[in-house]
């Protein structure tokens, strides 16, 4: 809440302090978290180095937006077949964002139209169990 100012002016200093506390208490989630602070105070490096240490504790929306800072080079330099991988395995963590990131690669492979087809077949599906996981629980980690 103090992060985005829901409810409550926005207080980074706090925020800072309560994600502190939460990620001494074993919460991986609060050092995913803490990559929105670092991220809105421009500090991109450490952005890059809390979404890492939460994806390398398992956190599959880390995984997914560790993915992303590779393919963006933020805190990190571009490396897209690092983001590739990291998105691929994300992916196969079950992340629908990171499956349709994968499917819709293969739509731009104009060369290889059993590809397109594949790509297209799986971008569906990825939208469809979206969806569904969405209408079961909306807080699922894997639709984040």
């Amino acid at each position: 809440m103090y992060t985005r100012g829901k409810g409550v002016p926005v207080n980074l200093e706090k925020a800072e302090a309560l994600y502190r506390r939460a990620a001494e208490l074993g919460s991986t989630e609060a050092i995913f978290q803490m990559s929105t602070i670092w991220y809105r105070r421009g500090d991109l490096q450490r952005y890059f180095l809390a979404i890492q240490e939460a994806a390398n504790q398992e956190l599959l929306i880390a995984q997914f937006y560790l993915a992303r800072c590779y393919l963006r080079g933020r805190g990190v330099a571009k490396d897209k077949s690092k983001a590739l991988e990291l998105f691929r395995g994300a992916a196969d963590g079950g992340h629908i964002r990171a499956k349709m990131y994968v499917a819709r690669r293969l739509l731009f492979k104009f060369h290889n139209p059993i590809g397109v087809v594949y790509g297209l077949i799986k971008l569906a599906s990825a939208a469809f169990e979206g969806l569904v996981i969405s209408m079961v629980n909306p807080h699922d980690e894997r639709v984040r």
